[in-house]
This record gives structure tokens, sequence and C-alpha cells, in this order.
């Protein structure tokens, strides 16, 4: 009875050892812009190489986040805030009873947003320019059938158009 009494003791002993080792298991860090200003509600992700499971949290009103009772093992952290470049930080090593400080700085994601626009202005530009090919086009087709004198050829034009096409034939317009 007592060998059993000792067994009990030393399996709790150990289990509770364990467990109080894994508590304090975890990363935390301070997200920071290129400025240094905190980013609060950035979301940051950790994902466990080995298992790829992925716990995911914000940072707070000072920039800071944590994730506690990790597993030992390598992981991978990534942050992300709207406006932000994504950061990733691979290859961390989490040991027993390790509280591993990753602070984190992301720049502003200036450059997608001017490469958006120009892409954008070269879009319009292109637009513009198959618009004026097709006025350029139709334009010569009408003077072309009007020259010869077939109206059925020739695009319909609106009552405005019409009318001051015959004022500009009688000189009222100048």
């Amino acid at each position: 009875m007592t060998n059993r009494v000792l067994v009990f003791a030393a399996l709790f002993l150990l289990a509770s050892v364990l467990v109080g080792q894994t508590v304090s298991t975890e990363i935390l860090g301070l997200v920071t812009d290129s400025s240094g200003a905190v980013v609060a509600g950035a979301t940051v992700t950790a994902k466990r190489a080995a298992t790829n499971d992925i716990r995911t949290t914000k940072t707070n009103e000072t920039g800071n986040y944590i994730f506690p009772l990790l597993d030992i093992g390598e992981y991978e952290v990534t942050c992300t805030a709207p406006g932000f470049k994504t950061e990733v930080r691979s290859g961390i090593e989490l040991q027993l009873q390790q509280k591993a400080r990753l602070d984190q700085s992301i720049a502003v994601f200036q450059q997608q947003f001017s490469e958006s626009r120009d892409r954008q202005a070269q879009e319009f530009n292109s637009l513009v320019q198959k618009g004026n090919e097709v006025l350029t086009t139709v334009q010569l087709q009408f003077g072309e059938a009007q020259h010869r004198g077939d109206r059925a050829q020739a695009p319909q034009r609106s009552a405005l158009d019409c009318r001051c096409a015959r004022a500009a034939d009688r000189g009222a317009l100048q």
C-alpha cells in the first residue's frame, strides 16, 4: 500500500512540474511601424511548424501581443495590419519555460498604392486612346459617306447635330 502511495505521489509531483513549465512557455512582443509608433489592432499569427496549428491574436492599444501556453517547437510568426506590409518571421525555436520576445517593425505599404494608381492611370489612358480611335474612325466613315452622298451608309445623327450642321452651313455658327 505504501508503494502505491509513493508511486501516486511521484506521478502527481511530476505532472504538476510539467504543467508548471508549460504555463510559462509563450511568444510575446510589440508591433511598431518604421517610425517607432505602436500599431494597435494588428493581427499576429503564430503557426507551429510541426503540426501547422495556428493561433491568432490582435495587438492591444499599446501595440503588445502575447501567445501564452504554447507547446515547445518551431514557430512562424506573421504580423499584418491594413496599410502595412506583412512581416513574416520563421524558424523561431520555442524551448520549455521560454518567454520568446519577438518585437516586429512593419513598414507602411505605399509602393502598392502608387503601383495600383499607375496601373489604373495606364488603363484609363488606354481606354481614352481606344475611344479616340473609334471616334476618329466613325468621323472618317461619316465624312466619306457624306462626300459620296450616301446617307444610308452614314451613321444616324441626332436632331441637334443636324440643326447645328445646317446652321454651320448657313454661316450662323463660327
